[in-house]
């Protein structure tokens, strides 16, 4: 028995430093997967808000809000996430005119394996 367990030692080293790699990447793969679809649901979340608010005319005299309103506004609401552009289309919309809206972020990748560029685009009719 005693000859048993001697033989036996190094046996649950062994089979950590076997098993240890995949349980890492698979964790790994999990966290990232998680990260990227919360990124994903803000930016398209982001894209549909911006749309919504270029679609609406706030103040009658002033007409809609230009470009530079809708990015901050679309910044602001994809805050922890980061917006690198913002475009809408057309730029001074008319009434009944569908209004596009489009947000970019290039995403970091996790250890230099993937490089990925998520792009949501949202319409909406003018107001």
């Amino acid at each position: 028995m005693i000859a048993r367990l001697r033989e036996q030692r190094g046996a649950t080293l062994v089979e950590f430093a076997l098993v240890f790699p995949v349980f890492f990447l698979v964790i790994t793969g999990s966290v990232a997967m998680v990260w990227l679809v919360g990124v994903r649901s803000t930016i398209t979340g982001a894209a549909r808000d911006g749309a919504r608010y270029a679609s609406i005319q706030t103040d009658p005299l002033a007409g809609y809000p230009t470009q530079p309103q809708v990015a901050a506004f679309v910044t602001n609401r994809a805050n922890n996430v980061g917006v690198d552009s913002v475009t809408v289309t057309p730029s001074n919309p008319a009434r009944n005119q569908i209004i596009k809206v489009t947000v970019t972020r290039h995403l970091p990748s996790l250890f230099g394996i993937f490089n990925v560029t998520y792009s949501s685009t949202a319409e909406a009719r003018a107001e």
